[in-house]
């Protein structure tokens, strides 16, 4: 099997593997794995018409779980090339399908790295009482800045918006994990027609305040990035409930805002927008049946 690097200008060859993906698994989009390749030194393989990441994890080698007809072959091949691997990002059903065929082991799922799916409808108005924090939070935002306004990201503003995200990445937390997301997120607004993501910029009057961006696969409308000045209250409900008015058209259900990384502060945010569900992924060691 000939792995290669992944590189931007191989989201032709990979997206049509990834748009036909039901997990709603944000690894799982060409917005992610494209971004994220450098950090995880993903490589890809098409193989029986199969699509197959190889990324680092944590210092060993790993393989997502293979999008294709053919994936029991992928794997069947990958174990007969090394004997036993390591498979992350797999789905419960695709736990169950495996376990047919091969031999798993160390199964597990680890919370800092689910999902959070929300339905695509609830962050259109914040309606009900479970969400009258995040309403309330709004009105105070359009009773604060009635001169607000929301903007498409295209080539008339994305250097506004690349300014707004370098002025906030000066205040930001260090760590290896923060200072990626910061490259990562200049990369796509640099090379933004490139990416092919859908965004949207909040101003208040002509100071760009809060941005997101994202891309929908299927029923869901991912979430990848999204960026607010803390000094203008309610600018990160207002930016999150305007993504979803702008992208959540009809037949999109679902709104999958990522994992919270076992960031504390994260989680309590992530819940507060009371989530549909956590998507589990799941790791396991594979070898042949004995």
């Amino acid at each position: 099997m000939d792995f290669k690097r992944l590189t931007i200008e191989d989201l032709d060859k990979i997206s049509p593997f990834l748009e036909n993906n039901p997990r709603r698994i944000c690894d799982f989009t060409p917005g992610t794995a494209v971004m994220w390749r450098e950090f995880f030194s993903t490589e890809y393989c098409i193989f029986k018409d199969t699509l197959v990441f190889r990324v680092d994890h944590f210092g060993r080698p790993a393989y997502s779980i293979p999008l294709g007809e053919g994936s029991v072959a992928v794997i069947s091949q990958l174990i007969c090339d090394e004997g036993e691997i390591l498979l992350i990002n797999a789905s419960e059903a695709d736990i169950s399908l495996l376990s047919g065929h091969f031999c798993l082991s160390e199964i597990s799922s680890d919370r800092a790295w689910q999902d959070y799916l929300y339905t695509a409808d609830s962050f259109k108005t914040y309606s009900g009482k479970k969400l009258s924090g995040q309403r309330n939070h709004v009105n105070k935002f359009k009773r604060l800045y009635p001169d607000a306004h929301v903007e498409i990201i295209c080539d008339n503003n994305i250097k506004n918006v690349l300014a707004l995200h370098r002025r906030l990445s000066e205040n930001a937390k260090g760590g290896d994990t923060a200072e990626a997301e910061q490259k990562i997120v200049c990369e796509v607004l640099e090379r933004y027609s490139d990416y092919r993501q859908l965004g949207i910029c909040l101003f208040v009057g002509d100071a760009p305040v809060a941005f997101e961006i994202g891309e929908t696969v299927g029923d869901t409308l991912y979430a990848h990035i999204e960026k607010a000045d803390i000094a203008y209250s309610g600018a990160y409900q207002v930016i999150a409930s305007e993504f979803a008015r702008h992208f959540a058209h009809e037949g999109i259900l679902y709104l999958n805002r990522e994992e919270d990384t076992g960031d504390e502060g994260l989680r309590k945010s992530k819940l507060s927008y009371q989530p549909f569900s956590l998507v589990e992924k799941f790791s396991a060691k594979l070898k042949k049946r004995d």
